[in-house]
């Protein structure tokens, strides 16, 4: 038997994009809407398309997938880049990650006691 971890995820806002490299770094791209807040990104499997997330899409607005998962998620503040006046975000992933889909969500806030 392996083993074998499965995330279940639920969430509204989200982008599905490719890690790109830029000056050998490899850097993911969101819109300027996710400019400084903290975000998830999870490198996905090949089965896993934006068409396939938005297939889950209920009514509410929310989506709930799972998907399965190595364990390697990590957690980057979104910061600006490009033009002052028309900026986009990005945040550097793992090197290793060059070319991956990632899916990107906004982290959840844990309220501790």
């Amino acid at each position: 038997m392996q083993n074998e971890i499965t995330l279940k995820l639920k969430f509204k806002n989200y982008e599905f994009r490719r890690v790109k490299y830029m000056g050998g770094n490899p850097i993911i791209y969101t819109k300027k809407e996710w400019i400084g807040k903290k975000a998830l990104i999870i490198p996905v499997p090949l089965t896993v398309t934006d068409r396939w997330i938005e297939s889950h899409r209920k009514e509410d607005g929310t989506i709930t997938i799972n998907i399965p998962t190595d364990g390697d998620i990590i957690t980057k503040k979104i910061m600006p880049h490009g033009r002052k006046e028309n900026p986009i975000g990005r945040a550097y992933v793992k090197q290793e990650w060059g070319g991956l889909d990632c899916l990107i969500i906004e982290k959840p806030q844990f309220i501790t006691g």
